[in-house]
Order: C-alpha cells, then structure tokens, then sequence
C-alpha cells in the first residue's frame, strides 16, 4: 500500500474532525505537569501544537492554561481551525515541523498529539530546540487502542479483506521518539505511559474515523461503497443496544526537555 507523506492532506477537515476525539483531561494534565516543573512555576506560557490537524489538541492546551498556537502543513486543516476559532486567542499557521515561522526561543512547550511520527527526525527536533526557552518540554503523545479492545480487530481485519495487507499502527517503519530525543541531546527524556480513557462512537462516527485514516486512501475507488457497508456491519456487532461503539484508549507520552 502507499502511503503519503501526510494523510490529512486526502482528508477533508470536516470529516477529520468529527471522527477525532480529544485527549483524556489527564493527558493534559500530565503534559502540563511535566512541561511546568520543576523548571517552572506558575502558569503555563506559551506552547506551539505541531501537527495540530483541525486544533483539538491546540484548544485543550488552551482550555487547560496555555496561551497556545498550532501549526501544521495542511492549509485545509489550519483554514478549518481558523474558522473554528475565528474571534479566539487561538492562533494557527500553515507551516512545516522543519521551519517553523517563530523566533528564536518563543515557547515553554512544543507538544505534538498523535502527529509526530509523519515528521520525526533529528532535523525537526532540532528546529524545536531552535524555538524552546532554556529548559523548555518537548512532548510527544500518541494514543492507542487496547489490545484487549476489540475496535481495531474488527476494521483492521475488514481492511485487510480490500488493501491486501492487514493495516499497522504507526506508518513510520523504526519509529522511535525516545531513541530521537536522546539523539538530539534533549534531557530528563522519559515515557510515561497514561491511565486507560474510553472513546464513544455512534456506528457512522466509527466508520468515519476508519474512512480518515492513511489506511484508507489503499482501497480502491470502486470497492469503497462494498468497504464501507463492511465496516458498518462490523461496527454494528460490537455496538451496545443503542448503537454506542466504545474504544478503550491506551496513551503514551514521550517529554524531554532542552538543557
């Protein structure tokens, strides 16, 4: 299957953002925590979303202190996030993770939800140095499905049926965060691994969030409408009642911090 550089660039903003949920308030919370102390006190400064899609993770920055901006290479998304927030404080720009259009030390904190992986490199760790305080956090944050959940057996094995290949998580082969952090000399590096939070879907939510994955863009035209009813009757027989599709969310954060 081919894979493009950027997925979001195949999806519209729209769908993307109704298929997408929003990090646990401990996620959040966790993120703030270590990008504070202890080399801070206080509240929170200014921090930069890279990768940050239609802004979810960017406004619960900002709901949770954070006088925070995103940025992200798609225009479609950041146009969606501007109209999103088009009297906010929230500001985006179009940019590339390899030269932000910031000055020199302009953050507290440089987070990244569930994008890093399409742009990791030294190169990119280094342009967030370029733009972090002394002291200041990169964080990275990725959540997954449980492997005791059955959300992901259910479309991976439908995909699988029509793309020839059963869908990966991760579409960076070696992707390592925390062997790049080390690389590119930032300190205190850890992963934390966050408590469980659960996602609910209506059936039509959960096939969206399928149709708004790379994985997607491998099935071929005239087999998306023949795919699409197969995901919606394989969502339906792991639905309550009511027709509620539960995702039980396994997160993982990798912080390091610039000396």
């Amino acid at each position: 299957m081919h894979t493009p550089k950027n997925h979001k660039s195949r999806v519209d903003p729209h769908e993307f953002h109704q298929a997408r949920r929003g990090y646990s308030p401990a996620i959040i919370d966790m993120v703030t925590w270590y990008a504070n102390g202890p080399y801070f006190s206080g509240l929170p400064g200014r921090a930069l979303d890279v990768g940050c899609g239609t802004g979810i993770g960017t406004e619960q920055l900002d709901e949770a202190g954070w006088a925070s901006e995103g940025v992200d290479a798609d225009d479609r998304m950041i146009a969606f996030s501007r109209k999103t927030h088009p009297l906010g404080k929230l500001r985006y720009q179009v940019a590339s993770a390899r030269r932000l259009p910031h000055k020199d030390e302009s953050f507290q904190l440089i987070a990244s939800f569930g994008a890093f992986h399409w742009f990791a490199n030294r190169e990119v760790l280094e342009e967030f140095k370029r733009v972090l305080v002394p002291n200041g956090t990169v964080c990275v944050v990725h959540k997954r499905t449980s492997k005791t959940d059955s959300f992901d057996t259910v479309w991976r094995a439908i995909l699988a049926h029509y793309i020839n290949e059963t869908p990966r998580g991760h579409q960076k082969n070696g992707y390592d965060p925390l062997k790049l952090f080390h690389q590119a000399g930032l300190v205190g590096v850890k992963t934390v691994q966050l408590l469980n939070s659960e996602e609910i879907y209506t059936i039509e939510d959960a096939v969206l969030r399928v149709q708004t994955t790379v994985h997607w863009s491998g099935v071929l035209p005239h087999r998306q409408m023949e795919a699409t009813r197969a995901l919606r009757m394989g969502f339906a027989s792991i639905a309550e009642p009511d027709g509620i599709v539960r995702r039980l969310i396994t997160a993982s954060m990798v912080c390091g911090h610039k000396s």
